[in-house]
């Protein structure tokens, strides 16, 4: 289970709700996937979302960045490149630790290029 404050089912909701508001025709057309595949592919998607949300947001919230960016490169096992000690929203630790969890089980780190 994440390590954010929000349980499971906030968070499948909050994934889904990601992928639902900023990409209609990619959210509908993963509907036809296998369950586990489109799990995985509402985690994947709501992690790259949050992230590029700091720069698409006027102004751009680089702090809010910092502090996601330093979150996930600590989730994954990096030493984090510019490092803040502020903690990201609960909903993000909560979709950094999804995805890192996913990275975990599928073996990112064992993926080509």
């Amino acid at each position: 289970m994440p390590m954010g404050s929000i349980s499971s089912s906030e968070l499948r909701a909050f994934q889904r709700t990601i992928f639902q508001t900023y990409s209609n025709t990619y959210f509908n057309s993963s509907l036809f996937f296998p369950k586990k595949v489109r799990e995985r592919v509402f985690t994947l998607y709501a992690f790259v979302r949050r992230a590029d949300d700091f720069f698409d947001a006027q102004p751009q919230d680089q702090d809010g960045f910092y502090r996601f960016r330093t979150y996930a490169e600590k989730a994954i096992g990096l030493e984090p490149r510019h490092p803040v000690k502020d903690l990201p929203l609960a909903e993000d630790r909560a979709v950094i630790d999804a995805f890192a969890e996913l990275g975990r089980s599928i073996h990112f780190d064992r993926l080509p290029g």
